[in-house]
């Protein structure tokens, strides 16, 4: 699939396919298909560097993100089995690397599942380890440069008989202060920062939905294999029941009732709205990918778990009320005078940071869900 990625997206270059084909080298080879699987989905054109070009070093690939942002990606691979958390010679020899742009490295650390299953222990170790490096490590006889930090582990290959194994990634920033495991001043600090990254933000969102699709054109396998109906496609008419005719504007599921309730636009201008039963494969299909389930990406409900997540749902939704409506919210906070001296994106930062901690407080978040 990764190379399939590859193929479509730039180019499977022929040196890649032989270090595949070299048992020295297939876990390494593997490793780079991840990342680029990874940056490729996430949106990211990439240009591949030339491997054989004996005058340089230079990194895996170029990433231009949709943003238009340029990362220079670097992808390593320990040898399997090891039962430490060292990675001090991998981010050495990533560092050492020439790279035009900001620097992404990635190191998968090839452990067996049992040895990250204390995740706090894990993370603790690795982010000390990235902190002292960043005082101590040297290239060249200088300080090394900032970088993106992917700690990855993708252990399939050292659990061939047990479908539990897990991915894993720890994402920070090697001298990048505003990224990655640090502590910020509020919620607001936090969620400006992850705009600022959001690029890198949106490959670790790849890395975590990644999966092999069962059918090639990204179709749901139960509308592919005949085991539901496409019947609803946003943009589609459709001729209803009562032999009226309609495009299919919006669509939402109510899985406990099993039923879709559709909104039609007419061909009189008028807007209709019908209900239909689902089936239990149609249902399947919906929880499997409930963006895609009428035929096009549409928002749907989502459930908040973190802070953050509560923090972007209630800045988004209220970013661009009117300044006056904005105040009005603050009307009775004793600090008003103050808050009339912020900007109107600033208030809206307050405003999630206030409703943020009052629903966390009163709610825990795996407890609330948000529509």
């Amino acid at each position: 699939y990764n190379l399939y990625l590859l193929a479509h997206n730039v180019e499977v270059q022929s040196h890649l396919l032989q270090r595949l084909k070299n048992n020295d080298h297939f876990y390494s080879a593997l490793y780079e298909t991840h990342v680029a699987a990874w940056f490729i989905l996430a949106g990211f054109e990439l240009s591949l560097e030339n491997e054989q070009d004996p005058t340089t070093t230079h990194c895996e690939f170029t990433a231009k993100a949709p943003s238009g942002a340029c990362y220079s990606v670097e992808a390593k691979s320990r040898a399997p089995l090891k039962e430490n958390f060292a990675i001090g010679n991998q981010l050495y020899k990533a560092l050492k690397k020439n790279a035009s742009y900001h620097r992404i490295v990635c190191i998968d650390m090839a452990i067996r599942q049992e040895y990250i299953d204390d995740q706090k222990a894990f993370i603790d170790e690795i982010v000390s380890k990235i902190r002292r490096k960043e005082t101590t490590l040297k290239i060249n006889g200088e300080l090394a440069p900032p970088a993106y930090i992917f700690v990855t582990n993708i252990p399939y290959h050292l659990h061939l008989q047990d479908e539990r194994a897990k991915r894993a990634l720890l994402a920070d920033g090697f001298k990048i202060e505003d990224f990655g495991y640090k502590r910020f001043p509020s919620l607001t600090a936090g969620y400006k920062a992850r705009l600022k990254h959001a690029d890198v933000h949106s490959v670790m969102g790849s890395f975590e939905k990644y999966t092999i699709p069962s059918t090639f054109d990204g179709e749901l396998p139960e509308f592919s294999f005949g085991n539901a109906e496409r019947r609803f496609i946003l943009g589609v008419r459709h001729k209803l029941s009562d032999n009226v005719i309609g495009v299919l504007t919006n669509g939402l599921v109510s899985e406990a009732d099993k039923k879709a309730t559709l909104i039609f636009q007419t061909d009189g201008g008028n807007s209709a709205i019908y209900t239909a039963e689902l089936s239990d494969a149609e249902i399947a299909a919906y929880k499997r990918h409930p963006e895609t389930f009428f035929g096009k990406i549409a928002p749907v409900g989502s459930r908040c778990e973190t802070a953050m997540e509560f923090f972007s749902f209630f800045y988004e939704s209220m970013k661009d009320a009117p300044r006056e409506k904005m105040l009005n919210w603050f009307a009775k906070s004793s600090d008003l005078m103050e808050l009339e001296k912020l900007s109107t994106q600033e208030l809206a930062y307050v405003y999630a940071e206030r409703h943020t901690l009052a629903v966390i407080k009163d709610n825990p978040p795996p407890d609330v869900k948000l529509t």
